[in-house]
């Protein structure tokens, strides 16, 4: 199916206009100023590209294949107006009209579970079959009953038999279905929509002082610890015991109560067992020994150290042992001020921070708090000698070639700027010593 340039930049800003928002139709391209957005097409490519941003592009296809993606405002708006022209090729195709209903009513900030091309609507008889078809299950009549723009939020919740309850609190309340989607940011304090989702659905969120606006990192950990737990150990009914949770306390009960079942559950399981840690926590680690006031810190390398540590603690620090080996976090343990502390060092990108920093049962003390930003300020130190020091790696590269890396190797990062950096004038008089480029 041949799809026309010009009518697809028509479509694009017919959803513009209906939304309300301002953009600007250029030749060839369309400029969404609300979302600072460049929607044009190159050869056979739909491209987006953000104003503010120097990456490439965003790339979709400009026929059949083009996939209708899950990221942001924008793109929501491409995938309506492609939905809009593939149903001008075929007026008569049911489950075409019945998906450009489906698209229209979810909010712009909608992000779509289920993946699927344009072919494989137009090839479906009906929108419900082409979610089951994507799904690869069949839906009973708890999702059938739903109107039809719930269907693929219902599907990509992935409930539990016994938290197909749900179902029928989102057909009774289809007006709070709208306003969660509306409200909810995707993701939330979860990476699992499911749980971002339900924690506004079932007013859970709420009660325990976690709004879609602003995210309390303790009662976020304790809740994700839960729902981690309760999967674990095929705890049923969690979700009914979380809608009974009035206050974070009542939280921290649940919390300790299935912190056990899982203690129990693994104790027979436990032995000695080396863990696979990135080797980046052995460098923070390393960093940590250096330090006069975190020398105490340990990382935990093995299993059974880890399990020990959380019964000592009380917590549920084993139920990690995925992240950890994932390269995600590591755990540390160590006695300050007369308290041992459990200590969660996540990894984000090249970057590290603490994410978590407890005493026994979980508890968020003052002693926790002053360690937690004596850490946070060891690490930032450790960033920017890394920065720093990544710097002069590339000026002795400038200056000497492959040899450079011998010279900052023999020199620390302190010399390294006494010796070469006094004055900027000096590098470039080095440097045209240099017989010839060696091309950073």
């Amino acid at each position: 199916m041949e799809y026309c340039i010009k009518d697809f930049y028509e479509a694009l800003c017919s959803e513009c206009e209906r939304e309300g928002l301002a953009y600007r139709r250029e030749p060839e391209r369309v400029y969404i100023e609300d979302f600072a957005y460049f929607v044009y097409i190159s050869g056979k490519k739909i491209k987006a590209r953000n104003y503010y941003q120097y990456s490439p592009p965003h790339t979709m296809e400009f026929n059949e294949k083009f996939v209708f993606s899950d990221m942001g405002y924008a793109f929501n708006l491409i995938n309506r107006a492609m939905l809009k022209l593939a149903l001008e090729k075929e007026p008569g195709n049911y489950a075409l009209r019945e998906c450009c209903e489906v698209f229209e009513k979810l909010p712009l900030n909608y992000e779509y579970g289920i993946s699927y091309k344009v072919e494989d609507v137009i090839g479906s008889v009906s929108y419900q079959k082409l979610i089951e078809s994507r799904a690869g299950r069949k839906l009973n009549v708890k999702y059938r009953r739903l109107p039809l723009w719930f269907l693929e939020t219902a599907v990509s919740l992935n409930l539990q038999k016994d938290e197909e309850f749900i179902l029928d609190l989102m057909e009774k309340d289809s007006a709070k279905v709208t306003e969660t989607l509306k409200k909810v940011k995707f993701p939330l304090c979860f990476p699992d929509f499911k749980f971002s989702f339900l924690l506004e659905f079932l007013g859970v969120g709420k009660k325990i002082g976690l709004e879609p606006s602003k995210s309390i990192w303790r009662n976020e950990i304790i809740l994700s610890d839960i729902l981690k737990m309760a999967e674990k150990t095929e705890t049923n009914g969690i979700l009914q015991k979380l809608l009974k949770v009035e206050d974070v306390a009542g939280l921290e009960r649940l919390h300790d109560r299935i912190s056990k079942k899982y203690r129990k559950m693994i104790a027979q399981e436990i032995v000695p067992r080396e863990l696979e840690i990135n080797e980046r926590f052995y460098k923070i680690s390393e960093v940590f020994s250096k330090d006069r006031e975190l020398s105490f810190l340990k990382l935990i390398t093995d299993e059974k150290e880890l399990y020990d540590e959380g019964v000592m603690q009380e917590n549920c620090v084993h139920s990690y042992v995925e992240e950890i080996e994932s390269g995600i976090c590591g755990i540390f343990s160590g006695i300050y001020k007369g308290r041992r502390y459990t200590v969660e060092i996540v990894r984000k990108g090249k970057l590290f921070e603490c994410g978590q920093c407890l005493g026994r049962k979980n508890e968020n003390d003052f002693f926790a708090s002053e360690l937690k930003r004596k850490i946070e300020r060891c690490l930032e130190r450790y960033r920017k000698h890394e920065e720093n020091k990544k710097k002069v790696e590339r000026i002795l590269y400038l200056l000497f070639g492959p040899k450079g890396g011998k010279v900052f190797e023999e020199r620390s990062v302190k010399e390294v700027y006494s010796r070469f950096f006094k004055r900027k004038e000096d590098i470039f008089e080095k440097r045209k010593s240099v017989p010839f480029s060696y091309g950073l």
